[in-house]
């Protein structure tokens, strides 16, 4: 199932507000999406995901991507992406073009995955 599918009423806007907890301003859209990876394509999986970052990260309104694997054997997903987009139009558009769906496509159904686009709604830091 596409994003739009999975979230047909999600802003297509980007927003940005203080939260008074924060000293920063924050992003509004976060794009997380957790991977089922067994430990024997770790590695794969890991270069599939530096492919699609690579392809995605040259796209207007890519902003960060970060990577994280856990830390315990028995957790469902080994890996998990979070990344932020200025928008998500542009996060749409970037995962629509032809290049990310040469890289992607194909690959992804090896490990099963579920994005979602997320709104910031509390974001605190010590001190």
């Amino acid at each position: 199932r596409s994003l739009d599918q999975q979230l047909p009423g999600a802003s297509r806007t980007h927003k940005r507000f203080h939260d008074p907890g924060s000293k920063k301003e924050t992003q509004g859209l976060v794009l997380i999406n957790p991977f089922e990876v067994p430990k024997s394509l770790e590695e794969e999986a890991l270069a599939y995901w530096e492919r699609c970052a690579e392809v995605l990260r040259q796209h207007p309104g890519f902003i960060s991507t970060r990577l994280h694997r856990a830390i315990t054997p028995d957790a469902r997903f080994a890996l998990i992406n979070v990344a932020e987009w200025a928008s998500a139009e542009q996060f749409y558009e970037a995962v629509s073009q032809p290049e990310f769906q040469a890289v992607a496509v194909e690959d992804a159904k090896k490990y099963p995955h579920s994005p979602a686009l997320y709104e910031v709604v509390r974001d605190y830091e010590r001190g």
